[in-house]
């Protein structure tokens, strides 16, 4: 694994961990340093997903953008589930799942990317 994979699969982990404990707590204070950090760990991620991508690109493209869209949409989710926590205090179980399988989708797909780029 190189130095760009790991930051951005460390960067998706800390993102993941992140969101979950800022959705999960009921203190408006915490969602919004939860909401805080992600938006830092997003440069992160972002950075290194674009590095990855200039050496993957060529080799599999629909792939590298089809992950990178992916990626795009759980970032939006997790926007979307923070500002509905902020303005109502509470999240559905749908929109959780929604998170879920795109976030499961990215990773899938980055996987696949990996294992046939190598």
């Amino acid at each position: 694994m190189s130095i760009p994979e790991f930051i951005h699969n460390f960067s998706w982990i800390l993102i993941l961990l992140v969101t979950v404990m800022g959705l999960t707590t009921n203190q408006i204070q915490q969602v919004i340093i939860s909401l805080y950090t992600d938006r830092a760990l997003y440069i992160v991620m972002v950075g290194s997903n674009l590095l990855l991508m200039v050496h993957t690109v060529a080799m599999s493209p629909v792939l590298v953008i089809l992950k990178f869209l992916l990626g795009l949409a759980t970032l939006g989710v997790i926007e979307l589930l923070f500002a509905r926590k902020q303005r109502a205090g509470s999240i559905k179980i749908n929109q959780i799942q929604l998170l879920s399988v795109l976030a499961a989708l990215t990773m899938l797909v980055g996987l696949v990317i990996d294992l046939t780029v190598g």
